[in-house]
């Protein structure tokens, strides 16, 4: 896990429930310092591109140390979502770790994210305090 600084998260679920349910498992860990939230996949890209609600951000954003993308949403899913953030000319010290969320037993679902080079994981809704401490051990 990250022991250098507090984590930033980014949640993107069109779902308000389990954006709630997430937000409160990722604040029961010391170490998540911040939690975003976005609905869907054009929401995500206007918050990495500084645009619509996110235009007036100030010099002091960071981008997330993981982003923790739903697929089945509206206007934009996740996949194409990840379409665009892959042309995205992103520049920082640390880019966001990917971590793909779903309730789909598909296993299409889970080989195509294990085949995209940006995600580095798949896990099924909900999280759980043992799966998210998992996934920063494992990928931060």
């Amino acid at each position: 896990m990250n022991k250098h600084r507090p984590l930033k998260i980014l949640l993107v679920d069109d779902n308000s429930d389990d954006n709630y349910f997430h937000t409160r498992t990722l604040n029961k860990l010391a170490c998540v310092d911040e939690i975003d939230t976005c609905f869907d996949g054009v929401d995500a890209l206007e918050y990495f591109e500084g645009k619509g609600k996110y235009a007036d951000r100030d010099a002091t954003f960071r981008y997330p140390d993981i982003i923790f993308l739903d697929i089945n949403m509206p206007r934009m899913d996740g996949w194409e979502f990840l379409q665009c953030y892959k042309k995205l000319e992103l520049t920082g010290p640390i880019l966001p770790v990917i971590v793909m969320l779903s309730t789909s037993l598909n296993p299409v679902d889970k080989e195509r994210a294990d085949d995209d080079e940006v995600i580095v994981d798949f896990c099924s809704k909900p999280l759980s305090v043992d799966s998210i401490n998992m996934i920063f051990e494992k990928h931060l």
